[in-house]
């Protein structure tokens, strides 16, 4: 679905994006994983198409200019307010689709299914600056949702969140990737290991590990609660690893 081939990065004539090569296959949930500095922000930008790289990025085996890559992928920044523009809900929503040169139709349908799938009908009239940080998130999300991004990029998802908001987000997370392609950076490595199917680790702008669990057992990240635990039960079969305290519950109860 979406390659990348040589992929480097400079600012100021100082290497941020190093040799990155990748492909990201359609429906994957991937964690995108390393300390501040690492390059995953930037990254998600050339991702974005917001910044100019060197090397190509790869849409369905054709080659994809920034104007297509905007099309396609959509992100989610860290912060609600870098991304939020618009007065009201519903005008924040409708904002990226009116600027596609569809029709009018086509604008409210989608910014009516975003605010449905994001249950903000409640808060389609209301000023964006009176909402919560959770309902900021949320509102961000929806924007994404009605330019029918195929693939949806989470800068740091759950900052700034407490835990309840967390724990919906991370639902909505869920649901979203049954129709779309996730990826998620994230230092919160409890959340990452449930949620992820593939987990991906950069280090100073280039790609140290990719695959499944079996990342963890390098040097290269922080261990997650429930991997440490089962290692310093003895267990050794990866498979038989649980990913929740559910399925560790149900591990030793079941």
């Amino acid at each position: 679905m979406l390659k990348l081939i040589d992929l480097d990065f400079s600012y100021d004539d100082i290497k941020i994006l190093k040799n990155i090569n990748l492909s990201v296959n359609r429906g994957e949930k991937i964690a995108l994983l390393g300390d501040n500095g690492a390059g995953k922000t930037t990254l998600f930008l050339c991702l974005n198409g917001v910044l100019k790289y060197n090397g190509e990025i790869m849409y369905n085996g054709k080659r994809a200019d920034t104007k297509e890559l905007r099309k396609r992928v959509g992100l989610v920044f860290q912060e609600p307010d870098v991304q939020i523009i618009a007065t009201t809900v519903e005008r924040e929503i409708s904002f990226g689709p009116m600027n596609m040169k569809i029709s009018k139709a086509q604008v409210k349908e989608r910014t009516d299914r975003a605010i449905k799938e994001m249950d903000l009908e409640s808060f389609r009239k209301r000023a964006v600056h009176y909402l919560s940080g959770g309902e900021k998130k949320r509102v961000c999300i929806a924007d994404i949702i009605a330019m029918d991004s195929e693939i949806v990029l989470f800068d740091e998802p759950c900052a700034f969140l407490d835990t309840k908001n967390a724990l919906l987000l991370e639902g909505i997370l869920n649901k979203m990737s049954e129709d779309r392609t996730i990826i998620v950076s994230t230092h919160d490595m409890d959340f990452a290991y449930r949620w992820a199917d593939r987990f991906i680790i950069m280090e100073k702008g280039s790609i140290v590990a990719d695959g499944g669990i079996e990342v963890f057992d390098t040097d290269h990240v922080e261990k997650p609660m429930l991997w440490q635990l089962m290692k310093m039960q003895g267990v050794k079969d990866l498979r038989r690893y649980p990913r929740s305290i559910k399925e560790y519950g149900e591990m030793y109860n079941g």
